[in-house]
């Protein structure tokens, strides 16, 4: 009698003999009470140390689980095989033998006592001579699958096998490209008279320091000039530019982004991109209250949650954390009319009203967190769709923004 190896998590009696050419049953029962997977890898004697095990599955069978190692690897010599068993998140939590200490059946041409079956099995047929007894089937072949059918047989074609062996986790990617896009809302103040300035210092005389720019004349308003000077003296009270307040929306931004995983939950990198809908004057930026570049720039934390969850298909909570730099505008739109009453300034002067862009502005400075959900199609991809809040860091004090963002990645 070969020697077997020690009792392992699971009852298990190997077969004492199997006919070549025949596939072999094996059969377990009890184990850890979270097994949802179980495999038996095997080679046999005759072959090096080094040569890859091969495997098969093992499924639900009367009180246990049971499976065929299929008869084109039956063939002259000792089958060796080791048992592993896996949870749902193929962590393994139990097996039977090991490589170093496998269970070992001998294969002969002709059995001396009754063939090995499954329970409440026949035992299986003979394959008639889909392999050469005698001799190994080389290791380049693609591997073969089988289950248990009614009678007891193997079915199934061979199939070729290109995923990874079961058990065996997809490698970590260390790093993740992608690219992406989000937008800001922003909730503007209320006030009137937002287009008047104070005529020595050309700030706005508002407490939000909100900035006009007429669309049709193409610059801000009034405009800093001499000329400017005469418009603001035609603002007269309620009739500047009046703002209903509410929550408007503000910028655009696409990016493109690098990141390095340092576990399978922690990813950290930067981002680069460019900012539209911005404000499209120039006096906000030059009086410090706005930032005038269309460049965004980004140091991004994230968090995958759940276990190995860079290495996973499927969906998992994200949550993440930034600073960097950035334009922030949003504004509202009304009407400014020039000289609406007559008044020295005005004298002789036909009323002009203006179509007016309100703008508050801030940065260049920002923060911003948030969270939301990642799904990977595969391991090596990532769509992410989240909800962001920002806070803007400039002269106009500390202004919030919050919307969706949606990216993608791949990992290399």
């Amino acid at each position: 009698m070969l020697p077997q190896p020690a009792k392992g998590d699971f009852v298990h009696t190997p077969a004492a003999e199997q006919k070549i050419d025949t596939p072999l049953p094996i059969f377990i029962e009890g184990g850890p009470a979270d097994t949802y997977h179980v495999i038996v890898r095997y080679k046999l004697a005759k072959e090096r140390d080094d040569v890859e095990w091969s495997h098969v599955d093992l499924t639900h069978l009367a009180r246990g689980w049971g499976g065929l190692i299929p008869c084109n690897d039956i063939v002259l010599g000792t089958m060796r095989y080791y048992i592993q068993a896996y949870n749902k998140d193929m962590d393994p939590v139990g097996g039977n033998g090991d490589a170093k200490n496998p269970y070992q059946v001998p294969l002969r041409p002709e059995l001396a006592g009754p063939p090995p079956h499954l329970p409440n099995k026949n035992p299986p047929k003979a394959c008639h001579g889909k392999s050469k007894a005698g001799a190994a089937p080389p290791k380049e072949a693609p591997e073969t699958e089988t289950s248990v059918a009614e009678g007891g047989e193997a079915k199934g074609e061979e199939k070729e096998k290109h995923e990874a062996k079961p058990g065996v986790k997809e490698p970590l990617r260390r790093w993740w490209v992608g690219v992406g896009l989000h937008f800001d809302f922003l909730e503007m103040p209320q006030g009137i008279d937002l287009c008047r300035v104070d005529q020595k210092t050309t700030l706005p005389l508002n407490a939000d320091h909100i900035f006009c720019y007429a669309p049709s004349l193409g610059t801000d308003f009034p405009a800093y000039s001499a000329a400017g000077s005469i418009q603001n003296s035609e603002l007269q009270s309620g009739t500047a530019g009046t703002s209903a307040g509410g929550i408007v929306l503000a910028n655009l931004r696409f990016f493109a982004s690098l990141e390095y995983a340092f576990n399978a939950n922690i990813l950290a990198g930067v981002r680069l991109g460019y900012v539209l809908l911005r404000y499209p004057g120039t006096q906000a930026v030059a009086d410090g209250y706005g930032f005038g570049s269309g460049v965004y720039l980004e140091a991004r934390a994230t968090a995958v949650i759940g276990k190995d969850a860079l290495s996973q298909e499927g969906f998992a909570p994200v949550a993440f954390a930034g600073v960097g730099v950035s334009a922030f505008d949003g504004h509202t739109s009304g009407t400014a009319t020039l000289c609406p009453t007559a008044s020295a300034a005005c004298a002789g002067v036909k009323p002009t009203p203006l179509n007016v862009d309100m703008w508050w502005t801030n940065g260049p400075a920002f923060i911003d967190f948030g969270g939301g959900l990642r799904y990977a199609p595969a391991p090596r991809l990532g769509l992410i769709g989240a909800l962001r809040v920002n806070l803007s860091i400039g002269n106009n004090g500390l202004i919030p923004t919050v919307g969706p963002e949606i990216s993608g990645q791949m990992g290399f």
